[in-house]
């Protein structure tokens, strides 16, 4: 970054920086290539263990002149033949070289592994052994030989190997190029794969500076140097020790291997989901295996050699085989992208760890291939890590970016509603004000029938109109200044299960808890509820670090509504000194207030290291069938029967109450009145409330009590629609008076009121 800024100063484009970058990492390329033309053409690259000969001596006492003298015998040498065991005998191979060109060919011999502690080399006939490469100063020495064959000859050469322990022994013979072909290979794989891990952990190193509450940076860095240490470890051991046989003879690289797995153990707890007590799944074993790996680790360093390596393989496929499957478990239960992508990355390492150990096994590979393999392996590994991390995390900042963009629009779009909603109502009183006072004007005159015909009509759509502005005016939870909570009976378990997959259809994690104590049915506002989980929803994601949110729900005589993530301690909804809820310039914080207050609710804030809670208490009531239903909910299937002679003014009160989900009847005159009465007294299906405009009103309900106590039933409540200025007496009772300008809401709480004091109502 800091080359392509310095370029990018000269006045160059972004994209032709980035273009003269590429072409400066690859100048090394290019030039490899070139050197690489210039060696001369190979002839052969052949492998000598089809045709090699061999011969043990188990007692160490064969010389080179028992050899040329022919006196022992050669077997032809199989694949299986190879894996020699120098602890029971001295070995002595012998191959052919034939040279059919004119000119003498040079070539070099290669003898893997380098561990062999003793090579030497003899031409038949010949007393002296041929001088190896000189490569003093590495301990380990590459078991190179350089062999000049005469022009039209063949020449035959006896190989002596003498060393400690078991190795699969290879011969390979070669002209320059293909060696130093493969020599600069293993060169260049050892500097890509060290150069990946240091970059890769002092970029994680370097994002864990600039946002130090990503924790898996910091440890994907550790992870990373401390896999580049193990392995390092290990070559280095190969190549300061001659005489070794085995990489678990360096307690050095079992060491850093424990504490490799125990860092592996707390990235995979990065991918885990939590629960409210801040623990994953299988936490309980994890936290042995991180424990177990991190003494290991320790006690390796002091313990020996064998039972050491023997600790450490037990440890290591019980750790991986454990985080593995807790990674599996996990996406079958979720499904989540984040756990899949963890997951392939844990095929990963299962793959390459099995293909060096099947190299290991067979014999076939020198351990500085393995390491190789291993390194190369570990670097890809830690990269698919840290791109799996960096996409989430932009994946997540896009959602949440998206998401609060859509917050906020809605959250604008409910201010403006609630604005306009608010003029249009005090511009509509008004005006409404004077229409009622001049009809009241108006009916206290002389009017003829169908003038107060119109009249009458003029005052049923007013009341209409008046109660449309009414609900207007209560349609916002938000807009009231003293807010009230409407008692409505609903499914607390389904709200709560509908809110969650909403939130998941959405793209956040939300793991519902619901405690065996909470009720089915409670009486509150589940709108203000809802509206309340979904701001609080909204608040954990702008300060959780991981995208994943626990959601514990309890009963206690009370609703007990318990958020827990992992991030940053929301203080914006407290004050830190008084610890009440505020209304600052965070919206969010507002809403969230304006919501608690309506619901009479408290929330406190609490912290269990990153590990925070938001804790809701809010006073609900829970329903039981022994209870009175809540106020709404009283007046579904109730009977009304409504008698008036104004057709249109009786079919609107009949469309009203419908709405409210009572059933209602219209008679026009008292004799229907008393006929249809008596028909559902016939069928016992008693009215529970008269709304009747009659005149001869009085008369008409006592008829009707009378029929009602004859059938055994109760008698039904009576509201009387008078003008404004008439007045009544000797009214039976239960009985309200209302005068027919009001509003719907009126006539409504007229009808809660008299089902809920009359005694003899069948409203429990």
């Amino acid at each position: 970054m800091f080359i392509i800024a310095r370029i990018l100063a000269t006045g160059l484009s972004r994209g032709k920086a980035r273009l003269f970058i590429i072409l400066l990492l690859c100048l090394p390329l290019p030039a490899q290539a070139a050197d690489v033309f210039r060696l001369p053409e190979s002839r052969f690259d052949q492998n000598l263990n089809d045709h090699l000969d061999i011969l043990a001596d188990p007692q160490r006492q064969l010389e080179l002149q028992d050899i040329n003298s022919g006196s022992s015998a050669f077997t032809p040498a199989h694949r299986s033949d190879l894996k020699l065991d120098f602890d029971g005998a001295r070995y002595w191979l012998r191959f052919a070289v034939a040279n059919d060109s004119p000119e003498e060919r040079h070539a070099i011999l290669h003898i893997r592994p380098s561990h062999i502690a003793e090579v030497a080399l003899y031409r038949h006939g010949s007393s002296s052994a041929i001088a190896a490469v000189d490569n003093e100063p590495i301990v380990r020495k590459p078991r190179l030989f350089i062999l000049n064959i005469p022009p039209q000859s063949q020449q035959l050469y006896y190989l002596r190997l003498e060393g400690k322990g078991r190795a699969l022994t290879t011969v390979n013979l070669s002209d320059l190029t293909p060696f130093l072909m493969s020599f600069r290979t293993e060169l260049f794989a050892n500097g890509t794969g060290v150069g990946a891990l240091i970059i890769l952990a002092l970029s994680n190193l370097v994002l864990f500076a600039c946002f130090p509450h990503v924790r898996l940076f910091l440890i994907l860095g550790l992870y990373a140097a401390c896999n580049m240490l193990s392995i390092s470890a290990s070559w280095g051991y190969f190549a300061l020790n001659e005489d070794v046989g085995s990489p678990f003879e360096n307690v050095v690289f079992m060491s850093l291997t424990h504490l490799s797995m125990a860092l592996a153990i707390l990235i995979s707890n990065v991918f885990e989901p939590e629960n409210d007590a801040g623990h994953t799944r299988w936490s309980g074993l994890i936290r042995t295996l991180l424990l177990l790996n991190t003494l290991a680790g320790v006690v390796a360093l002091a313990l020996d050699t064998e039972l050491a390596a023997l600790i450490m393989f037990a440890l290591i496929i019980t750790s991986s085989i454990t985080i593995s499957l807790r990674s599996l478990v996990t996406y079958l239960a979720t499904h989540d992208p984040f756990s899949f992508r963890y997951l392939l990355t844990r095929a990963w390492i299962i793959l390459f760890v099995t293909f060096a150990v099947l190299m290991y096994r067979r014999g076939q590979s020198s351990f500085e291939i393995i390491n190789i393999v291993l390194l190369l392996g570990t670097a890809t590994e830690v990269l698919m890590l840290s791109i799996i991390s960096a996409v989430n995390r932009q994946q997540m900042l896009a959602r949440e970016f998206e998401h609060q963009t859509r917050v906020n629009s809605l959250e604008a779009e409910l201010r403006g509603q609630s604005e306009t909603l608010r003029r249009i109502n005090h511009g509509l009183l008004t005006p409404l004000s004077t229409i009622f006072g001049m009809a009241d004007m108006l009916r206290n005159s002389v009017l003829s029938n169908q003038q107060r015909d119109y009249l009458n009509t003029l005052h049923a759509s007013g009341q209409e109109l008046l109660g449309i502005v009414e609900n207007l005016q209560s349609y916002d939870p938000l807009a009231s200044e003293t807010p009230t909570t409407p008692e409505l009976m609903f499914d607390v378990h389904q709200l709560l299960d509908d809110f969650t997959e909403e939130s998941r259809s959405s793209g956040n994690l939300v793991h519902l808890k619901k405690s065996g104590s909470l009720p089915q049915q409670v009486v509150g506002d589940p709108g203000r509820l809802r509206q309340l989980l979904s701001h609080l929803l909204l608040v954990c994601r702008h300060h959780w670090q991981v995208p994943e949110l626990t959601l514990e729900v309890n009963w206690r005589g009370q609703l007990m509504l318990n958020f827990s993530y992992q991030g940053e301690k929301a203080l914006n909804l407290l004050s830190e000194r008084s610890g009440e809820l505020v209304n600052d310039a965070e919206p969010r914080a507002e809403l969230i207030s304006r919501l608690l207050q309506a619901l009479s609710g408290t929330l406190r804030l609490r912290s269990s290291g990153q590990r925070q809670y938001i804790q809701i208490h809010l006073p609900l009531t829970e329903w039981s069938h022994e209870q009175q239903l809540p106020r709404p909910l009283q007046l579904k299937s109730r009977r009304v029967l409504i008698i008036d002679p104004n057709r249109r003014f009786a079919l609107q009160q009949k469309q009203q109450c419908e709405q409210w989900g009572m059933v209602a009847f219209i008679a026009h005159n008292s004799s229907q009145a008393i006929a249809l009465h008596r028909n559902q007294c016939l069928l016992r299906s008693p009215i529970h409330i008269l709304l009747i405009s009659d005149p001869q009103g009085v008369t008409l309900c006592r008829r009707i009590h009378e029929d009602a106590l004859k059938a055994g039933l109760a008698v039904p409540a009576c509201i009387y629609l008078l003008d404004s200025n008439a007045q009544i007496s000797d009214a039976p009772p239960p009985f309200r008076l209302m005068s027919k300008p009001s509003a719907s809401f009126t006539l409504k709480r007229l009808i809660l009121e008299l089902l809920a004091n009359d005694p003899n109502s069948p409203v429990k």
